[in-house]
Formats: structure tokens, C-alpha cells, sequence
């Protein structure tokens, strides 16, 4: 295996940890109106969705980036799709606080696109 096949595999390793993670996180979220929390299917994923949040209010779509450079360019490609990018380069309670806050943001959006 070639120095950079080696590196793509341990990134992708990584993402799928952070992942998992962050899922694992948005499951115990503290909000009452989530209703379910699932992973996002290999076309939702394609699509630039890792979690799919069903509320109140309908479906929030997460992404979570292992750093912060993968969120910039996650964003420089996605600018018309309401996604919440999630780095999840932290401790497990610190990624808890950042995926709330990223359901919030989403739902808030929600409402805010509904008054408009």
C-alpha cells in the first residue's frame, strides 16, 4: 500500500469514528422536540448528510468534519444547502454541546424560513 493510499484509509477511519460519535451524541440530546436521531443513507451521505434529526419541526441535516479545514470546504461547496457542519475534533462532551447547538441552529432555521 502506497504512503497515500495509507493516509486516505486512516482518514476515512477517522471520519467514520467521528461519525459514530456524533450520532451516539445527537441520540442523547437534551431537546424535547427531537423525535428520532438516525445515520444518513449512503445517498443522503452523498448528498453531504451524515445525521438525519426528525423534530417538531421536520428533518435536520447534519454534517460532521473531523477539523476545521474539511468544514471550510464542506461550506465553500454546500453554500445553498441548509446543512449544520459539526467538527468533531474534541472531547465526547464537548462534541455533545457542539451537535445540540448544531440541532438548534437547524431548527431554528426551519422556523425562521416558515415566517419568511
Amino acid at each position: 500500500m502506497s504512503f497515500w493510499s495509507a493516509l486516505k484509509e486512516v482518514t476515512r477511519a477517522r471520519g467514520r469514528a467521528n461519525e459514530a460519535r456524533a450520532l451516539d451524541a445527537a441520540k442523547k440530546s437534551s431537546h424535547r422536540w427531537v423525535r428520532s436521531v438516525r445515520a444518513g443513507t449512503q445517498a443522503e451521505d452523498r448528498e453531504g448528510i451524515d445525521i438525519i434529526v426528525s423534530s417538531d419541526v421536520g428533518e435536520l441535516f447534519i454534517q460532521v468534519k473531523s477539523s476545521v479545514a474539511g468544514r471550510d470546504r464542506f461550506l465553500e461547496k454546500n453554500r445553498k444547502k441548509h446543512i449544520e457542519v459539526v467538527v468533531a475534533n474534541c472531547t465526547d462532551d464537548e462534541l455533545k454541546k457542539r451537535i445540540d447547538a448544531a440541532i438548534n441552529r437547524a431548527r431554528e432555521h426551519v422556523i425562521a424560513k416558515r415566517k419568511r
